[in-house]
């Protein structure tokens, strides 16, 4: 319903508001309602936008620096695909899972191991952080 009214926010406030009314929520509770997003699915780039721009907060919150390039591609596409896997249910919170388990634990060892910047390079299907040399 939502991309079918994308762009006309009334007629989407209208045929919400009769799809919660057919659900049977009480008109003390549809009165509350003040706004309707509309979330458009991740895909392509987008997934590889946000992987990127998640990798980097992740690699910050460890108190890690990222070095320049840092990311292999590799990565970035690994992720488009396994969100392309989980079809039109995929959400950007299943894309947020799939990189904190992913690279956790290496982020972990380097923080660890002292080191101040890495860059996370795919090596047989596993994610290493490579220390800045």
């Amino acid at each position: 319903m939502s991309a079918t009214f994308a762009n006309d926010a009334d007629e989407l406030r209208r045929a919400s508001t009769n799809a919660l009314k057919e659900a049977g929520f009480a008109p003390e509770v549809l009165n509350r309602i003040d706004r309707f997003f509309v979330f458009r699915r991740l895909s392509g780039l987008d997934v590889a936008r946000v992987t990127a721009l998640e990798i980097e907060a992740m690699i910050k919150s460890y108190g890690l620096g990222v070095m320049t390039g840092g990311i292999d591609p590799d990565i970035l596409v690994d992720m488009m695909q396994r969100q392309q896997k989980l079809g039109t249910g995929a959400s950007s919170r299943d894309l947020v899972r799939a990189v904190e388990e992913s690279i956790a634990d290496t982020l972990i060892d380097a923080k660890r191991n002292g080191h101040q910047k890495v860059a996370l390079l795919s090596e047989h299907g596993k994610i290493i952080a490579r220390p800045e040399q």
